[in-house]
């Protein structure tokens, strides 16, 4: 699959979410007005947007629509509803998925009303919508009436890294609950 992340790249979500879909064979395309410090998986390309933050959600538009006629991805993901959000709904491209991350529901559309129309028109022309938290779902949810739900879906935790040496079932069984419910 080829996935194109409107997303800062000087975020370590980003940079290790791109790197996780590289890793798992897909192309992934990163257009981003926050350049990565961070080591990318060969097969991620980062396209570096001219014009910087605030106004670069805007000013990008027709880089951005150019950059994804030559890629044509099967998928548009754009994270953080406010910024990248914009870029991406005046990028005009679909299908688009859009990930919340905190901030963008729960300070942004707070500041003016402005803002908040923004945001309800952010969120009203994605496909999708994805939050990390059942809370952060509520807010979003706040601004915008869906055909099909916002999906959460919970930070992970890195099994390989974090495997506790187990003496019994009960124990699996105990630390597998405490993992659930650290993710609520």
């Amino acid at each position: 699959m080829k996935i194109a992340f409107l997303a800062a790249g000087d975020s370590i979500h980003t940079i290790r979410w791109v790197n996780a879909l590289a890793k798992r064979g897909h192309e992934v395309h990163l257009l981003t007005m926050h350049a990565s410090g961070e080591a990318l998986h060969e097969n991620v390309f980062e396209y570096i947007l001219r014009y910087p933050s605030p106004l670069g959600y805007y000013l990008n538009m027709f880089h951005v629509r150019r950059v994804l006629n030559v890629i044509k991805p099967d998928l548009l993901h754009a994270h953080y509803a406010s910024g990248y959000g914009t870029l991406a709904r005046l990028s005009g491209y679909k299908p688009y998925l859009l990930s919340v991350w905190g901030s963008d529901v729960y300070d942004f559309p707070e500041e003016s009303c402005i803002k908040e129309y923004v945001l309800r028109k952010n969120l009203a022309s994605a496909d999708r919508i994805t939050s990390t938290s059942h809370c952060m779902k509520v807010q979003t949810e706040k601004y915008i009436k869906t055909q099909c739900p916002i999906e959460v879906i919970p930070f992970g935790v890195d099994l390989e890294i974090f495997c506790p040496i187990l003496n019994s079932d009960s124990e699996k069984i105990s630390i597998g609950m405490e993992i659930g419910r650290a993710h609520v």
